[in-house]
């Protein structure tokens, strides 16, 4: 059984992001469950016509119940919410608040779809940055592997790569499924494995994401 990445898009457009994220689960020998979100129905109509195969939702975003349209938890959230209101080039003109919230919708769906990775695409102010700062490159990473397996399967050596050296593997699949309810010993996981480009660090393990 191949593993799946479940992602979502959302205020979808012609679908780039869309087609990076295929891609790269193709690569890795993966299916990519993806829910695109945008209330224009052109961008809807749009975005199908290029990945016919993604569950597509036309409503406003902030009327959406996250997990329902998902179907569960996130391994990837993307969004690229407007950054009109967000630009250093609005001025000194009116500020339309209803479109900055539309940022802060993005919080809503991380949390709740318990998203493993969040990317936001966006302008340099929607970071808050202040002017004259500029943006800090943390790290580049490649995506090594991706399997789905039992929670129960964990390894020693899965349990430090998730940050835990201090831990049996027991230990640590009790304190996931208190974490994660309803999780259970016997639930399918998703395991992400990386390393990094430029060599900064061995290669590593994402955290543990429910399937």
């Amino acid at each position: 059984m191949s593993a799946i990445i479940r992602a979502a898009d959302l205020f979808c457009g012609a679908g780039g992001s869309s087609t990076g994220l295929r891609r790269v689960a193709d690569a890795l020998g993966a299916r990519l469950d993806l829910t695109a979100v945008n209330h224009w129905p052109t961008a809807v109509e749009t975005h199908a016509a290029n990945h016919p195969e993604a569950r597509h939702i036309c409503e406003p975003i902030d009327g959406i119940a996250p997990r329902q349209v998902t179907g569960g938890d996130l391994d990837l959230l993307w969004a690229s919410p407007s950054c009109v209101n967000h630009i250093s080039a609005k001025g000194d003109k009116a500020i339309d608040d209803e479109d900055r919230a539309t940022a802060w919708a993005v919080l809503r769906w991380a949390e709740a779809t318990r998203a493993k990775w969040v990317i936001v695409e966006n302008v340099e102010k929607g970071m808050g940055l202040k002017k004259g700062q500029k943006v800090r490159r943390l790290a580049v990473l490649r995506i090594v592997s991706v399997r789905e397996e039992p929670l129960a399967d964990i390894t020693p050596e899965d349990v430090i790569a998730e940050g835990f050296p201090e831990m049996t593997p027991r230990e640590f699949t009790e304190m996931f499924m208190r974490t994660h309810p309803p999780c259970s010993r016997w639930q399918f996981v998703n395991r992400i494995a990386f390393e990094y480009v430029d060599g900064a660090a061995d290669a590593a393990s994402l955290p543990l994401g429910v399937s």
